[in-house]
């Protein structure tokens, strides 16, 4: 749980890049949204705000206050002075992060910041904290000047406000918590890690491994793509490359029948094959599931008709193309034709065909 969320207030939260006075600023309508999602949470909602040229209008900086509050702020703190002052509470200096700290007794790397400018994130960095870039206001102007900077300082790109808190609330270890409290896991529990190619499968499930252990859960996790078949039975086949990556990559229907029909039937032995990337080849070997506990299956496309119903529930993790393409290495970067005829053309037919988004359980974007 986050202990506060710190937002900016132009471009991010309403308004534009430019500072607009109390009773001129309007709240984008996806702003009202989450801030209302926020104070579900009961998470604390904090401002901060550089607002240069106040300083001599004490009046005026409280009515800033006052409107901040009005929209559901639970604190405000604002900057009055110009660049040119140099002082240490201006974004990029964490002055007014830390001024929140003291206040409220807050560990900033439990924190999150959200702004439409470098700055922002800057200040949420150095201070410790998680950051996320709304691409509202100046953020999309903001992005592509410093997008080749964004490792390291910036932890995700949202569209907007109500983007970013749904991504900062729909944490894997929070979704987790969600899962297990409405699971049966004196009984199984068959959860499915669905998302394409590079959404950061493998890396929730090694977080989520790690937050079971700590728990004393029982578990177990399988990866779909220890289960491919040889090379020559899904390359130059004869059908289209997007075909043999959906259809031929896996023998689905056995697949179907002796494992995920087991997983549902509550079998205890399964024969599974397993593929060997070095010799190309596939080997069967006999695994044991456990009877009770939470069984995990991550991949890719295990929305598909065969598959779905094994699954007590779904979590798809939502990542825009360009981002897991960024994700790959700089030579398999250059390989776009591969990835527009044979990946890019599969996962559009499973987005229009299955709509694994709205099929799903939980949703994360990462």
């Amino acid at each position: 749980m986050w202990q506060a969320l710190f937002i900016d207030r132009d471009g991010t939260l309403g308004g534009s890049s430019e500072i607009e006075y109390p009773g001129e600023f309007e709240m984008f309508p996806c702003s009202v949204t989450a801030l209302k999602r926020i104070k579900e949470t009961g998470i604390p909602i904090l401002s901060f705000t550089n607002q240069p040229g106040i300083a001599a209008r004490h009046e005026l900086k409280e009515e800033f206050e006052q409107e901040l509050k009005m929209f559901g702020f639970d604190g405000v703190y604002i900057c009055p002075h110009e660049e040119r002052e140099r002082c240490g509470c201006r974004k990029p200096e964490i002055g007014m992060l830390k001024e929140a700290a003291a206040d409220r007794g807050l560990d900033l790397t439990k924190c999150a910041v959200i702004g439409d400018r470098w700055k922002d994130m800057l200040a949420g960095k150095k201070a410790g904290c998680t950051t996320v870039l709304v691409r509202t206001g100046a953020g999309e102007s903001e992005w592509q000047k410093n997008r080749m900077n964004l490792e390291g300082t910036v932890d995700y790109v949202a569209e907007d406000l109500q983007e970013a808190t749904r991504w900062l609330l729909n944490s894997p270890q929070r979704v987790l918590e969600e899962i297990l409290d409405g699971a049966n896991t004196e009984a199984r529990f068959v959860l499915g890690i669905d998302g394409l190619s590079r959404s950061g499968k493998s890396t929730i499930v090694s977080e989520i491994e790690e937050w079971l252990k700590g728990k004393g859960v029982t578990h177990q996790i399988f990866h779909i793509d220890d289960h491919i078949v040889e090379r020559k039975a899904r390359y130059d086949t004869g059908h289209e490359e997007w075909f043999e990556y959906y259809s031929l990559q896996w023998d689905r229907k056995r697949l179907r029948e002796e494992f995920f029909m087991k997983l549902k039937e509550g079998c205890v032995d399964v024969r599974l094959p397993f593929y060997d990337g070095e010799l190309d080849t596939v080997t069967e070997r006999q695994v044991r599931l456990p009877d009770k506990g939470l069984i995990i299956v991550e991949g890719v496309f295990l929305q598909r008709e065969e598959w779905r119903e094994a699954f007590d529930g779904i979590l798809f993790l939502d990542c825009p193309r360009e981002r897991r393409l960024l994700r790959e290495s700089e030579e398999t970067q250059l390989k776009l034709e591969k990835f527009r005829n044979r990946y890019w053309k599969a996962e559009e037919y499973y987005l229009d065909t299955v709509r694994p988004i709205k099929r799903a359980d939980w949703v994360i974007p990462t």
